[in-house]
């Protein structure tokens, strides 16, 4: 959000859309799929904090969450993880690293 009210508040949508999100360069592709692995991984650092509080909190009586929204959470978490954030990761890292 905060990038959009930028690009926004600077004029730089044009500049965005023909420089990152229009490039064939591999390596602005590549760092596109890094980035948006390391928001993943955000998202996943949130998710995972969530589970541990519900296991910390969860001692005597039941958690914050109830029992399905933590097998949701936990399932997400590992489809995220890997799919969202492992894989683009090392595909951002490949187009970086190995010239054409």
């Amino acid at each position: 959000m905060g990038l959009m009210v930028l690009l926004t508040v600077f004029g730089k949508w044009r500049v965005f859309w023909h420089e990152w999100l229009t490039s064939l360069d591999a390596k602005k592709i590549g760092i596109m799929y890094i980035v948006l692995a390391m928001v993943m991984l955000l998202r996943a650092v949130i998710e995972a904090g969530f589970m541990r509080a519900q296991q910390m909190l969860a001692v005597e009586q039941p958690g914050p969450l109830a029992p399905e929204h933590f097998g949701e959470l936990f399932s997400t978490h590992g489809t995220i993880m890997i799919f969202f954030m492992a894989m683009p990761f090392l595909i951002g890292i490949i187009n970086v690293v190995m010239p054409l």
